[in-house]
């Protein structure tokens, strides 16, 4: 039996998570919305992963709550969670030797229903905003690491927007899927991600390491230093010289974008 609240979002309420006697998440409350982009900055060891496995419910929290648009995350069966949201994790290895086209459609899988037609047409379209289409024939181990981590950014697109209900949200929760990209492809990445936020109502959460990309492609920022949230809103409220030293110990400044003066550009000292 399913727990109904109120609220329209991914959302960690007051959620706190230890290890080994060792506190990661200390009372975090954070919301994710449909159409937006939020980022997850912090240094080294402060709990952004973590935070992002907890709101993908793969991760229970010991005190606080986890809820999709008004449902506590754990009351949801998996195949239920599988189609509301989905993972790009750090690593997603594959061991097998598969062509870029049957892992794209691994992104299906929690739709049975759907016909070969319709799967053949969402894989061709997440290949195309993940610009892969190009391998989609090639053997996925032959690949080099970014070009895997794009093949799969294309299967979680698959699953984020096939098969969805008139009004029903979807969210699409991104580890570092930067981490092993050139600089053309990180902007690539992250504008296809901010493309699909805005015209298809995606929540995306992404955790990034560079402040910069986040400033340009995130709506809001979530900062967090040691497992504690220093701040939270829109790029320009957060990434303020004062919460970037709490959270990296480091002085910086902070100017306005020459491209884009609504968007803050930080220079780390």
């Amino acid at each position: 039996m399913t727990t109904k609240l109120d609220g329209n979002c991914l959302a960690l309420d007051t959620v706190s998570l230890s290890r080994r006697n060792k506190l990661i998440l200390d009372r975090i409350s954070c919301q994710l919305y449909p159409g937006e982009v939020l980022g997850i900055l912090g240094a080294n060891g402060a709990g952004k992963s973590t935070l992002l496995n907890v709101l993908s419910g793969e991760l229970p929290a010991d005190a606080g709550r986890v809820l999709l648009d008004g449902v506590v995350i754990h009351d949801m069966s998996v195949g239920e969670l599988a189609r509301r949201r989905t993972v790009l994790p750090q690593q997603a290895g594959l061991a097998f030797n598969l062509a870029v086209r049957e892992v794209v459609a691994m992104g299906a899988y929690p739709f049975p229903e759907l016909s070969a037609r319709d799967v053949a047409s969402a894989i061709k379209a997440a290949l195309q905003c993940a610009e892969v289409a190009h391998l989609a024939e090639r053997r996925y181990p032959e690949l080099s690491g970014g070009e895997q981590q794009r093949v799969q950014f294309a299967r979680v697109l698959v699953q984020a927007l096939i098969a969805r209900n008139p009004g029903e949200a979807r969210y699409l929760l991104l580890d570092e899927p930067t981490a092993s990209l050139d600089p053309r492809h990180q902007h690539g990445l992250l504008g296809a991600a901010a493309m699909l936020a805005k015209q298809e109502q995606l929540g995306v959460a992404v955790v990034l390491h560079d402040v910069n990309l986040a400033a340009t492609y995130c709506n809001r920022i979530v900062l967090l230093a040691a497992g504690q949230l220093v701040a939270q809103g829109i790029p320009a409220e957060v990434l303020q010289s004062g919460y970037l030293r709490q959270t990296y110990q480091l002085d910086s400044q902070v100017i306005a974008h020459p491209q884009h003066p609504e968007r803050p550009l930080v220079l780390f000292a």
